[in-house]
């Protein structure tokens, strides 16, 4: 491991793993398949009503479908993208056809975490704000950790009535009640 990729791993000071993520060519039959074969339901659709996106530091218009299950107190996402913009989603498409994508870590203070990040030569490779139809607000980024942790690495801050809120299967299954996602 190089200097570089050690000073940016020391960075990263998160308590505990909250979610894998997964890209998918399609969001409902890999949940289908995780709920026979790892016994993962229910899975949740998210319904976002306003989203902005940077990949690389442009905006981008980000249109994805992502589903979430729970195992074992971890959140486990499928993001299935749906068109061709170029995301921090499409080289895993291309290499293997999806997979693994992301350790995610639920964070208080995401705008002092991504500049300590910043500070330590770590630039969010994706990063923007998802609202929710019920008002829950995700902001989120994404870090290139491929070197030092053999992934990629997000950090994820949601707050509803400006509090910051974990991401837990029973706030999910209570968030299908205000609209905000809806159960497959």
């Amino acid at each position: 491991m190089t200097e570089s990729a050690k000073e940016k791993l020391d960075a990263f000071t998160p308590s505990k793993v909250g979610q894998i993520g997964m890209v998918v060519r399609n969001a409902r039959s890999s949940a289908e398949y995780f709920s026979r074969l790892y016994n993962i339901r229910p899975w949740f659709r998210v319904k976002f009503t306003d989203k902005q996106t940077f990949f690389r530091g442009k905006e981008i218009d980000l249109d994805a479908d992502i589903l979430l299950g729970f195992c074992g107190g971890v959140e486990i996402e499928l993001i299935q993208p749906n068109n061709d913009t170029e995301t921090i989603y499409s080289d895993i498409l291309r290499r293997q056809n999806g997979g693994i994508h992301h350790i995610g870590f639920f964070i208080k203070g995401l705008d002092e975490k991504v500049s300590a990040m910043k500070e330590k030569g770590a630039e969010p490779l994706q990063w923007g704000r998802l609202k929710t139809k019920g008002g829950a607000v995700t902001r989120y980024a994404y870090f290139d950790t491929i070197e030092t942790c053999g992934t990629v690495t997000e950090y994820i801050e949601t707050k509803f009535l400006g509090l910051t809120m974990p991401h837990m299967q029973a706030l999910v299954k209570f968030s299908a009640l205000t609209g905000d996602v809806e159960r497959v």
